[in-house]
C-alpha cells in the first residue's frame, strides 16, 4: 500500500471513528426491521444501516489497496456497493446483511482494480456482477447436497448451475481471492490467453515473492490458531483431513471404514468440525481487525 493510500485510508478511519453512530452493532431483528422499512419507503430506517456498515465497506476496500488505485475512488466504490447491497437483499433469505454487502462491495470494485492493477484487460464485461454475489452460494447448496464431491467436479457442478463457462469460474474465485494466477484467462485482441503466455517476463520481483511468502505465512498462521481455538479431538481432526485437507480427499465411505463408522456419521463429523474452525476463525479475524483498525488510528 502506498503511503498516500495510507493516510486517506487513516482520515477515512478516524471520520467514521468520530460518528457516534458509526460501527454501532445491529442485532440480526433490528437489521431486518430497518431494512424492511427502507425497502417500503423509508429513507432514514436505511442509512442506519449504511452508517452502521461503513467499518465493513472501508475494510473490504483496504484488503484491495495492494496496488496504487487511489485509495479515496476504491473507498467511494465500495460505499456504492454498499448501498447498492441495501436495494438487493432479500428479507426472505435467512442471511445476514454484511454477508451480502460484502459481496456488492466486490461486485462493485473489481472493474476499476482490474482495469489498473493488470496491464491486460481481463474478462470482465463478460462476467456479471451477480456472479459474485451468487458464487458461494451455489457451491454451499451443491456442497450440502454433495458432501462428498471433490473440488474440480463441484467447480463444474456450479458452473454448469450458474450458466458460465469454467474459463469465467475460475476467473471469479481467483479474483474473490485477492489473488489472479498467472494461468489466469485474460483478453488479448479478443483472444483468450494465459498470463503466461502474454507476460514479458514471468519472473517476480523481489517484492511480490516477499508478499506472496508473507501471506502464505498469514494463512499457514491463520490456520494453526484457528485449530488450536477450535479445540477438536484427535479423531475428529484426522476425519476432517481426510475428506478436506488432502491432494486426493477420501470419500464418506472410506473414512468410515477407516474409523469404524457409517458415511453420514463422517459427514455429521466433518459439517461439525467445520462450523467449529469457521466460528474459530471468524473470531481471529475480527481481533485481527480490531489491532488493525487501532494502528490505523495511531498514524
Amino acid at each position: 500500500m502506498t503511503l498516500e493510500n495510507r493516510l486517506i485510508l487513516s482520515k477515512e478511519i478516524r471520520r467514521i471513528q468520530s460518528d457516534a453512530h458509526s460501527g454501532v452493532f445491529l442485532s440480526r431483528e433490528e437489521e431486518r426491521e430497518l431494512i424492511g422499512k427502507y425497502q417500503a419507503g423509508d429513507k432514514a430506517a436505511g442509512d442506519k444501516v449504511i452508517v452502521a456498515h461503513r467499518f465493513l465497506a472501508v475494510h473490504e476496500a483496504r484488503k484491495k489497496m495492494k496496488g496504487r488505485y487511489p485509495a479515496d475512488d476504491l473507498i467511494q466504490d465500495a460505499y456504492v456497493g454498499l448501498c447498492k447491497a441495501l436495494d438487493t437483499f432479500d428479507l426472505d433469505r435467512d442471511a445476514r446483511f454484511s454477508t451480502h454487502a460484502t459481496f456488492a462491495i466486490l461486485g462493485e470494485t473489481y472493474p476499476a482494480l482490474m482495469g489498473q492493477t493488470y496491464a491486460l484487460n481481463l474478462p470482465v464485461s463478460r462476467v456479471p456482477k451477480m456472479i459474485f454475489s451468487k458464487l458461494r452460494k451455489a457451491e454451499a447448496d451443491i456442497r450440502l447436497k454433495n458432501p462428498s464431491m471433490l473440488q474440480g467436479e463441484l467447480d463444474e457442478a456450479v458452473a454448469t448451475k450458474m450458466g458460465v463457462t469454467m474459463e469465467i469460474l475460475r476467473a471469479v474465485k481467483n479474483i474473490m481471492d485477492g489473488s489472479l494466477s498467472l494461468d489466469a484467462p485474460v483478453d488479448v485482441n479478443g483472444e483468450s490467453r494465459s498470463f503466461v503466455e502474454n507476460l514479458p517476463s514471468p519472473d517476480l520481483t523481489p517484492g511480490d515473492i516477499y508478499e506472496k511468502k508473507n501471506e502464505r505465512e498469514n494463512e499457514k498462521s491463520m490456520l494453526s490458531e484457528a485449530f488450536a481455538a477450535a479445540d477438536l479431538s484427535e479423531r475428529d481432526l484426522a476425519i476432517f483431513k481426510a475428506r478436506r485437507l488432502t491432494d486426493k480427499p477420501k470419500g464418506l465411505w472410506d473414512v468410515g471404514k477407516d474409523f469404524n463408522m457409517s458415511g453420514e456419521r463422517v459427514r455429521q463429523i466433518e459439517n461439525k468440525a467445520f462450523e467449529k474452525l469457521k466460528k474459530a476463525a471468524q473470531g481471529i479475524r475480527g481481533k485481527k481487525n480490531e489491532k488493525f483498525n487501532a494502528r490505523m488510528l495511531d498514524l
